[in-house]
């Protein structure tokens, strides 16, 4: 079990009650907040959603845990709280956490544990409005910022050492309206970057998924990448193949990039290691566009 799902049953335990989901979230946000929690464990990244701040990273965890017996859902599902026929494992579970970083939880949370739920959301709006931008909620006091539009240019990011969440906050910080999938096999480890998953949640974001494979590079011939010579390799050979065998995929991906602003997404961090950034190349010269790798 990772340290974050110990400190989720580690906040339910403390509450001796069962916890409004929303609550949760925002307990955690706040935790996430804090660059000392950072040092003791990675911990969950959050995206501006129905109620402010959320994780989806949080919430399939949470499911795991409900799965596994850990917690049990109450009042239709809309609050946790541990299962009593799980107490010695739990406390074992808690038991294993550095007592330091438990002792900083603690200090973190003591102001927002006296909050209502309502009062915890107006405080979140007001200090971290960037999370609010997208609530359903309203709040007087709290002037949302503007959700920009990013100019139409060829961009390109890799999820390489992202969790799914950081991943898409990124690309609404950026302002892209349309994630372009360009990967031969769209499968991750990483929770939520797969592509049904990646597709889903960018849809609850208002942001347009596309998956192109014909633009991917079959894994075959990723094989044996050693140094940056093999992967220059590789990639001229891409450069001169594509446009040769997939002249109609170019041309969709021209298509949409013209309308919106695009990311080309794979999963290198370094744009120099993944074919995305020979592909934005080829864009330019399609569609004269500048080239941003974010």
């Amino acid at each position: 079990m990772y340290v974050r799902q110990k400190i989720l049953l580690s906040l339910l335990q403390n509450a001796n009650k069962p916890v409004d989901r929303i609550v949760l979230v925002k307990w955690a946000f706040l935790l996430s907040r804090e660059p000392d929690l950072t040092g003791f464990c990675a911990f969950y990244d959050f995206v501006p959603y129905k109620y402010g701040p959320f994780s989806f990273g949080l919430y399939h965890e949470m499911l795991s845990l409900e799965k596994d017996g850990y917690v049990l859902s109450v009042n239709q599902n809309r609050c946790w709280f541990v299962n009593p026929n799980f107490i010695p494992e739990i406390k074992s579970e808690i038991d294993s956490i550095n007592p330091l970083l438990l002792n900083l939880i603690e200090n973190i949370l003591y102001p927002a544990r006296k909050l209502s739920k309502n009062d915890l959301i107006k405080y979140i709006y007001q200090h971290f409005p960037w999370y609010a931008s997208r609530s359903k909620l309203y709040s007087p006091k709290v002037t949302f910022p503007k959700i920009k539009s990013a100019p139409i240019a060829i961009y390109t990011m890799g999820y390489e050492g992202r969790s799914t969440d950081g991943f898409l906050n990124n690309v609404l910080q950026h302002g892209i309206k349309t994630i372009v999938d360009v990967r031969s096999n769209p499968l991750s480890r990483k929770y939520g970057l797969s592509k049904n998953a990646l597709s889903k949640n960018s849809g609850n974001l208002g942001i347009e998924y596309k998956h192109i494979p014909e633009l991917g590079i079959p894994s075959e011939r990723r094989k044996n990448l050693l140094n940056i010579d093999d992967y220059k390799k590789l990639f001229n050979w891409y450069e001169k193949e594509i446009p040769q065998k997939q002249p109609q995929a170019l041309n969709i991906l021209g298509d949409i990039m013209r309308i919106a602003p695009t990311v080309l997404i794979c999963y290198e961090k370094d744009a120099e290691y993944c074919h995305r950034g020979r592909l934005a190349s080829l864009m330019a010269q399609r569609i004269n566009l500048p080239i941003k790798h974010l």
